[in-house]
């Protein structure tokens, strides 16, 4: 392998003819859309999607956990642990929901979406 350094080569300015007459822009959003209403549209029609996921969802933890772990017997113990799992659960919006976007305000970027991502 080689540590010398690649000699420079420009970019083509060489555009196909149709694309100039097209506005790539709105091509990608369009195409953003179009992605977005059918990983919705599979979100939907997953269990993921069904609104006693959560309870069900922790129950089934509970019920794993309890058979490995010696719980208390204490029904509030019980409880409490299920309350928690359940709010651990509900922050994660990524697996039990599917975000609704206003494409019309809706700014769709790589700086925007990292920004976003941090802000968490």
């Amino acid at each position: 392998m080689s540590s010398k350094i690649p000699p420079f080569v420009p970019p083509s300015p060489y555009v196909p003819f149709f694309r100039r007459f097209t506005d790539e822009r709105a091509a990608d959003l369009a195409e953003t859309i179009a992605l977005h209403a059918q990983v919705q549209r599979s979100f939907s029609a997953s269990l993921w999607s069904n609104e006693s996921t959560f309870e069900s969802f922790g129950r089934l933890v509970i019920d794993e956990v309890s058979e490995r772990v010696d719980l208390p017997a204490s029904d509030e113990v019980r409880e409490q642990l299920f309350l928690c799992l359940y709010r651990l659960l509900e922050a994660e919006t990524q697996i039990f929901a599917c975000p609704d976007i206003d494409w019309s305000t809706a700014i769709v970027s790589t700086r925007t979406a990292a920004a976003a991502w941090w802000k968490r």
